[in-house]
């Protein structure tokens, strides 16, 4: 119910947006992390009932979010049976958060960016080279990628995961290359 909500939205706003834009911008718009956004906005937290354990592990917070805006979406669709409610009080959060992304694809999936802006002006992918520079669970700067064009480092980022530090090194590569996307060196 939430994808098709999502992808009305977005028909109605976007009519003109490719098939892979629409489906990067959906996908988004439909994730975990959107509904965390959306329920710590709204203060649904608050309302939630959960044991002291519950409360206590923060890892599970956002899905526990995320579930609960699903919970909110469902009771929505259930009390027409219909999307009517759901599109009235969902499009303006998604309405908030899809067109930085339409705007700047980079934003949501830089590694996703960044490789398609490799193999359409370089004919090539971005290489990432991951180091793990801390062995503390939980460092916030736990992991160090660089990424690499040929022989060119685009940029370095660290997280406290290899996906997260990939990700900040290929923020930071795509912000670089549209700077100064001059041709690889041969």
């Amino acid at each position: 119910m939430l994808r098709l909500a999502a992808a009305e939205f977005l028909m109605a706003q976007y009519p003109n947006a490719t098939v892979g834009d629409f489906t990067r911008v959906r996908s988004h718009l439909v994730s975990d992390q959107t509904l965390t956004q959306i329920a710590e906005k709204i203060g649904i937290e608050k309302f939630l009932q959960t044991s002291s354990a519950a409360k206590g592990d923060l890892a599970a917070r956002p899905k526990r979010l995320a579930d609960a805006i699903e919970a909110v979406l469902a009771v929505l669709y259930l009390s027409r049976g219909n999307l009517q409610l759901v599109r009235a009080w969902l499009d303006p959060h998604l309405a908030e958060r899809a067109q930085p992304l339409v705007a700047n694809p980079e934003i949501h999936n830089p590694k996703t960016a960044l490789q398609e802006l490799t193999q359409k002006v370089h004919k090539t992918l971005p290489d990432y080279r991951t180091e793990e520079i801390s062995t503390d669970h939980g460092a916030p700067e736990r992991f160090r990628a660089n990424v690499w064009l040929g022989d060119r480092c685009l940029g370095s980022g660290v997280g406290p995961s290899r996906r997260a530090a990939e990700q900040a090194a290929a923020l930071q590569g795509y912000q670089a290359l549209t700077a100064n996307p001059d041709p690889l060196p041969t």
